[in-house]
C-alpha cells in the first residue's frame, strides 16, 4: 500500500486537511502520534519512529505530511487508500476525539512498555520527559492504551 495515500486517509479521519502547509504544530503532533499508535495495532503504514523531544517521532512521516500539505491534495490522496474502514475509522475517531497532549503522553507510554519497562517505571519516566505530564494526563492516556487494547 502506498504510504501517502494512507497518511492522506488518517489525515482526512483525524480533520486535519484544511490549510495543513499552515496547520498547527498540534495538528502535526495529532498526526504523529496518531499514525504512531495505529501502526502499533497493526496499520500497515510502516513508518520507522524514534523517541524525540515530544514522545515517538517520524522524520519520514513529517516529510510525507509536508508533501501532502504542499500538494494541497490531501483529500485525493485520501481516495485511494485502501482501508478497513470497518475496522480503523472508529479507532482513528477515537484518537480524533482525544486531547493531543493525551495522544502524545499516550504513545510516549506505549513506546516505553514496548521497550520492556514496567508499568509504574514507565509512568514516572514520561513525568520526567514532560513536566507537564499532570497525574490526569498520565491516567488519560493509560486508559487510551487499555481502550486501544495496547495495555
Amino acid at each position: 500500500m502506498d504510504k501517502l495515500n494512507l497518511l492522506a486517509w488518517v489525515m482526512v479521519r483525524l480533520g486535519v486537511t484544511d490549510n495543513v502547509v499552515e496547520s498547527s504544530f498540534r495538528a502535526r503532533l495529532r498526526v504523529q502520534k496518531a499514525v504512531y499508535l495505529l501502526q502499533a495495532l497493526g496499520f500497515p503504514t510502516g513508518y520507522e519512529f524514534s523517541m524525540y523531544i515530544r514522545g515517538p517521532y517520524s522524520p519520514e512521516l513529517a516529510n510525507d505530511y509536508m508533501e501532502l500539505a504542499r500538494e494541497g491534495l490531501v483529500h485525493e490522496y485520501a481516495k485511494y487508500a485502501e482501508v478497513d474502514e470497518e475496522k480503523w475509522g472508529p479507532i482513528v475517531d477515537k484518537l480524533a476525539a482525544e486531547d493531543v497532549l493525551v495522544l502524545e503522553v499516550a504513545a510516549t507510554l506505549y513506546d516505553l512498555l514496548d521497550a520492556g519497562w514496567p508499568l509504574e517505571e514507565a509512568k514516572e519516566r514520561v513525568m520526567e520527559l514532560k513536566p507537564y505530564a499532570t497525574e490526569r494526563l498520565i491516567n488519560a492516556g493509560t486508559r487510551l492504551l487499555k481502550e486501544l487494547g495496547l495495555m
